[in-house]
């Protein structure tokens, strides 16, 4: 028989000498399904180096109270395929979300990454298929590959102030992204990086960008722009670079 439990209150265990909670909830499957985690909000995690994958593929866990307070790291796959999680509040001291951290979590709708956290890793948000509203940290000074790949619900990004790079596939397949602008900061944009963007029609690139990837080779920011580069992307229709409004083609509006 299948087996389905909740876990209980664990605001009163004693954490302050932990230092590794390295699949401390992760990997439950076959016939056992955790359903909910209590309050861990208390939980002094000072100590702990390692909560790599601790709630991995809990893919029920539908109701998780605890923000971590202490917690300055979301570390690589801790919510890895938590397909039912709702909701997650990023504490306020948040300074690093690791790779994969919340891969194929399509429950969540929302994120908000506060200003303290300065690294979101390579496909933290991948999968996240009902993620419709992003509100980055505006410390970052990188989007990374992948970070929001195949998140098909996403409408609107803030991205970050200082944003400085977006990385290959970044928003690759957000099909429901339809306008993006991206900061004066911005150097640089992966190859791929809106990729099979289909209803993006519209986006206002600043005159800082010196490099846009391109399989075309080696060419100039512009020249990869509108040769291909926003691939899929059929509904695009004006783009606007350095402050100058041109179609697809690379002819002046």
């Amino acid at each position: 028989y299948a087996t389905t439990f909740n876990i209980g209150d664990l605001s009163n265990w004693n954490t302050s000498n932990v230092t590794n909670m390295y699949f401390m909830f992760g990997g439950v499957g076959g016939d056992s399904t955790i359903l909910s985690i209590g309050d861990l909000s208390n939980w002094d995690t000072s100590k702990v180096i390692c909560m790599n994958s601790m709630f991995y593929n809990c893919s029920n866990l539908a109701s998780f109270s605890g923000s971590f307070t202490n917690l300055t790291n979301i570390e690589t796959e801790a919510f890895y395929c938590c397909g039912s999680l709702g909701e997650f509040k990023a504490a306020s001291a948040l300074r690093e979300i690791g790779a994969r951290a919340f891969y194929g979590c399509s429950g969540i709708t929302e994120i908000t990454i506060p200003d303290s956290c300065v690294l979101v890793e390579f496909c933290a948000f991948s999968g996240c298929y009902s993620l419709e509203e992003v509100k980055l940290s505006n410390n970052m000074g990188l989007i990374d590959e992948s970070t929001f790949e195949g998140c098909r619900s996403l409408k609107y990004v803030d991205l970050p102030t200082k944003l400085v790079k977006i990385g290959r596939r970044a928003f690759k397949g957000c099909s429901s992204l339809s306008f993006m602008i991206l900061p004066a900061t911005l150097k640089e944009i992966g190859f791929d990086a809106f990729a099979d963007c289909t209803s993006l029609s519209d986006v206002t690139i600043s005159e800082g960008v010196e490099k846009i990837n391109s399989s075309k080779g080696e060419e100039t920011a512009f020249e990869n722009l509108v040769n291909g580069h926003w691939g899929g992307t059929g509904m695009m229709t004006n783009i606007t670079f350095d402050d100058k409004l041109y179609d697809v083609n690379g002819n002046a509006v």
